[in-house]
C-alpha cells in the first residue's frame, strides 16, 4: 500500500509500517512530504502521528534516519516534529548527538524534543514503549553515569523556563560531547 498511487493508501500503508519500526519506511518520506503537507486523503497527520506515538525502533540506522528527518528545514513541521519527538522517547546513546544539535534549532518544538531525550537520558528514564498511556517505562529508569542532582532539577521541560531548560543541556551536551563519539 505504501507504494500505491492513492494517498490515502500510501498513508495507510507507510503509518502501519512505521508503527512496526520499518526504516526503509521512513526513507520513503521525504518523496512523499508533498502529499503529506496537502492532506490528501486524510494523509497529512496519520503519518507524523504513526511516527510520534508508535516509531520506537532503536537501531543505530534508525535513529540516524528520523535525525535526518528532524533536520531537514525543507520537510514539513508535522514529520520534523515527528521525528524529533520519536528520538526524544527512545533517548539512546546513539540519539544522544542528534538530540543535542536539536537545541540550536529555530523551532521550539525540536528544542522540547531534545531537553526532554537528553534529560531522559541522563537521569536513565526508560525507554518509552508502546505501552505509553500506562507509562511504565517511568518505572524502569536505570542508573545512569551521567545522572546528577543538577540533571534531575531540570528532567523533563517546563515551558515557563524553557531558556533555562536549554541553556542548561546545552551546557551538559558541551561537557559530555566526548562521551558521545560519532562516525
Amino acid at each position: 500500500m505504501s507504494r500505491d498511487t492513492d494517498p490515502a493508501r500510501i498513508g495507510v500503508g507507510l503509518s502501519e509500517l512505521l508503527k512496526r519500526g520499518d526504516v526503509a519506511a521512513l526513507g520513503q518520506l521525504p518523496q512523499y512530504d508533498v502529499i503529506l503537507r496537502s492532506g490528501a486523503g486524510g494523509l497529512g497527520p496519520v503519518v507524523p502521528e504513526a511516527i510520534r506515538s508508535f516509531f520506537r525502533n532503536t537501531d543505530p540506522d534508525a535513529i540516524a534516519a528520523l535525525a535526518e528527518i528532524a533536520k531537514d528545514k525543507a520537510l514539513s513541521d508535522g514529520l520534523r516534529h515527528a521525528a524529533a519527538h520519536s528520538l526524544a522517547w527512545m533517548h539512546t546513546r546513539e540519539s544522544v548527538p542528534h538530540l543535542a544539535a536539536l537545541l540550536d534549532d529555530e523551532s521550539p518544538e525540536l528544542k522540547q524534543s531534545a531537553v526532554i531525550g537528553l534529560s531522559f537520558f541522563a537521569n536513565g528514564v526508560g525507554v518509552q514503549s508502546e505501552d505509553g498511556p500506562s507509562m511504565r517505562y517511568l518505572n524502569e529508569a536505570k542508573p545512569s553515569e551521567f545522572s546528577s542532582s543538577e540533571t534531575a532539577k531540570y528532567l523533563g521541560f517546563d515551558e515557563e523556563r524553557s531558556d533555562e531548560f536549554v541553556a542548561f543541556w546545552r551546557d551538559w551536551w558541551n561537557q559530555h560531547r566526548l562521551d558521545f563519539p560519532t562516525n
